[in-house]
């Protein structure tokens, strides 16, 4: 294996390694919110007992604390459209090389490239389902309405 493929090898270890870490993260957290949760259960002897503790501000507070952060469902298709346009970009700055400067790039270039046009079509996708729900706007639309509304 030569140093010439070190590099794209690397990038794609780097983010495997990037996908690992947050999956894990992830993971861990909610295996401690499952821990505390099951504690705060086994610490009771009757569903009574666990009723009446859980009716005070403390314990709202305390289910607010456990609770996983709550992304908004409009805000995903846009984390799904930033990072295939990250990643479209970075494949095609990978061709630009592969054609100027050293061929061996091309491979990166197309994976990037290739799974960045695919994410942006998902985000695509997301928008346009998430418009067709009832009730439901895709980020960015609430603003538009706004200022269609003030016209006659």
């Amino acid at each position: 294996m030569g140093p010439d493929i070190l590099v794209p090898l690397a990038g794609m270890a780097m983010t495997i390694g990037i996908v690992w870490i947050t999956h894990w993260k992830r993971k861990h957290e909610t295996d401690q919110r499952a821990a505390v949760i099951r504690h705060l259960i086994d610490r009771f002897s009757t569903g009574e007992e666990f009723t009446a503790a859980m009716q005070g501000p403390e314990a709202r507070q305390l289910f607010e604390a456990l609770s996983p952060s709550k992304r908004q469902p409009k805000t995903e298709p846009v984390g799904i459209f930033l990072l295939g346009a990250v990643s479209t970009c970075l494949g095609i700055g990978f061709l630009w090389l592969a054609a100027a400067v050293q061929p061996a790039m091309v491979y990166p270039g197309v994976i990037l490239a290739s799974s960045g046009a695919g994410l942006l079509l998902s985000a695509w996708v997301a928008r346009r389902s998430a418009a067709k729900r009832p009730g439901s706007r895709p980020a960015g639309d609430a603003e538009r309405a706004d200022s269609t509304a003030e016209r006659p």
